[in-house]
């Protein structure tokens, strides 16, 4: 940051140190490249979507939600995504300095993990994998709306991605909760008609985010 004397920020997985005697960590952002408004309004659209169809078709998509966890295929697709996005992650982005030469060898590391992943973890993969996705999926869309305006605008969205964020913890860490989660909140129609609800309104507040933000 021009003007700086030093300081140490965390950025998504990226921790920037800027100073006599550190070298600035390479952090890859597309904040400046992504636009927020078509992210938005598609994500939105989607959430949309999805809601409307637990609301309309709750028979079918509850059969879907049950099957996802034992889903080995829909474990490998969301492995498939997430490993080398996280490998990209490690190329561009390190968390600590003494990484810094190492990212070429992190990366690759982080790809070899496919296979072991996929034949080691295949109990509840499906589950485990898209919270990976979610953990990896806020940083860009934080990035697009991060230096935008106006401020609620801008923290309807951040207040989402975090919501994700600690969503793909626990599936990542408590995989099991998913179908104990589906269970409780969406069999009771009553349950899940509130959640359907509030998944649309939540939609309806991005694409609004999206149309209003300016950078």
């Amino acid at each position: 940051m021009p003007g700086s004397m030093s300081f140490t920020s965390f950025i998504g997985v990226g921790l920037l140190a800027e100073g006599p005697s550190l070298t600035p960590l390479r952090y890859f952002s597309l904040h400046e490249t992504l636009p927020v408004a078509p992210l938005l309004c598609v994500l939105g659209a989607l959430l949309i979507g999805l809601h409307l169809f637990l609301l309309l078709r709750p028979t079918l998509a509850l059969k879907g939600l049950r099957a996802f966890p034992r889903n080995w295929v829909a474990g490998i697709v969301l492995t498939a995504i997430c490993v080398p996005w996280f490998a990209l992650l490690f190329r561009y982005n390190v968390p600590f300095l003494w990484m810094q030469d190492k990212q070429e060898f992190l990366s690759l590391a982080a790809l070899a993990l496919f296979f072991p992943i996929i034949w080691y973890m295949k109990d509840l993969l499906a589950v485990r994998a898209l919270g990976c996705f979610l953990l990896l999926f806020g940083c860009p869309v934080r990035d697009a709306a991060l230096w935008h305006q106006p401020d609620w605008a801008r923290w309807i969205v951040m207040g989402w991605i975090y919501l994700l964020v600690v969503i793909g913890i626990i599936l990542v860490l408590y995989p099991w909760r998913f179908r104990r989660w589906v269970e409780r909140c969406l069999a009771p129609p009553s349950k899940r008609n509130v959640v359907a609800i509030l998944g649309m309104v939540t939609g309806l507040l991005l694409i609004i985010s999206g149309l209003v933000l300016k950078s």
